[in-house]
Formats: C-alpha cells, structure tokens, sequence
C-alpha cells in the first residue's frame, strides 16, 4: 500500500522482486493518493521462478 501521487515504476520492479524471491505469487498495489484509487494485481508464479537465478541465495 502506498500514498503517494504518482507510481514510480520502480514500485512495480520492487514488487516482482518481492514475488520472485518468496513463496507468494500475487501481490496486490494499491495507492490511495492518486485522484483515482489505484489498484494494480501483479502475479509472478512459482513455475516462472524456477528458471531464474535468485538474487538472494
């Protein structure tokens, strides 16, 4: 969850990373302080990790 006005992409990149060094597989941004409620769904499944190198082994 954020508050801020605008959604840097760097909050998008920052969320993968998130989902492709965990268990998880989806992720829900949301950003109150936009005029319009900003609610993004980010799904990175567990099959996709497998072929990637970790960053934080």
């Amino acid at each position: 969850m954020k508050a801020e006005k605008f959604v840097n992409r760097d909050e998008i990149k920052r969320i993968y990373d998130y989902l492709r060094n965990s268990k998880y597989e989806l992720a829900y941004f949301i950003n109150f302080a936009s005029p319009k409620l900003y609610v993004r769904r980010i799904i990175f499944t567990n099959d996709r990790k497998l072929s990637m190198p970790s960053k934080f082994v």
